[in-house]
């Protein structure tokens, strides 16, 4: 991991935040109005240390590999209207279990996103594993830049409003807020503005759990992964109003 800033969130005491976390606004005025909902199935391939596939007996794999699906339906594209519509679908989604299957192939663990949208990042529910509930789920690695014509300035909402949506269907700002026994598989934030020919690198915090014969978990690997969105830093979006 780069050098990053770890402090304890003045927001919800106890909460661990490495990196600079999404603000709850914008200040990009462009904002509004219909977007897009991109979902990205997280998920893990482990290959044998002679590169062929594990056997299901289980001998140790030689690599873990992380990936990245598409999980969007090019035949019914999903598109919502504000932060409420967002949080349903989240929420629906969440409940359901997500959406079976592979829609793509796998990638990289980059999103690529080429538009304002709502980013909606799963986590593979054949794997044992959750977002955070001790750290901030993501941030950025890197503060936002400045804007040219304001180099002094800051530079607010390029990515907005991170939430985490959990098994029982409820939408909460912070873990803190989820009820009891829930997991959380699921977060969302809204991808308001990209420079030209500039991606944006993330953190996103999770946890490998165990369970004891009762269900109870009993042992946890935090894990954090570095995606960036998008991978290619090309064309800026949205075009100035």
């Amino acid at each position: 991991m780069s050098s990053v800033a770890v402090t304890q969130s003045k927001v919800v005491p106890g909460l661990t935040v490495i990196g600079t976390p999404l603000p709850e606004a914008t200040t990009f005025r462009h904002w509004k109005g219909s977007k897009p909902v991109h979902h990205f199935l997280l998920t893990i391939r482990t290959t044998a240390p002679h590169g062929d596939s594990m056997p299901k007996d289980g001998w140790p794999p030689g690599t873990v590999n992380f990936h990245a699906v598409c999980q969007d339906d090019p035949k019914k594209p999903v598109h919502v209207r504000g932060y409420k519509q967002m949080c349903d679908y989240a929420g629906n989604l969440a409940k359901q279990g997500g959406v079976r299957g592979l829609r793509s192939s796998l990638t990289p663990i980059d999103l690529d996103v080429h538009e304002q949208c709502w980013l909606l990042i799963e986590l593979d529910p054949d794997i044992n594993w959750r977002f955070s509930s001790d750290y901030l789920a993501c941030t950025t690695k890197e503060p936002e830049p400045p804007c040219k014509d304001q180099p002094d300035g800051p530079r607010s909402g390029f990515n907005v409003c991170l939430r985490y949506a959990y098994s029982d269907g409820t939408v909460v700002r912070f873990p803190q807020d989820a009820n009891p026994g829930a997991n959380c598989r699921f977060i969302f934030f809204g991808v308001v503005h990209r420079d030209d020919k500039k991606g944006q690198a993330f953190n996103l915090f999770v946890e490998f759990y165990q369970t004891d014969d009762n269900g109870k978990t009993w042992k946890v690997l935090p894990t954090v992964l570095d995606p960036d969105v998008p991978n290619d830093g090309g064309q800026g979006f949205p075009d100035p109003p």
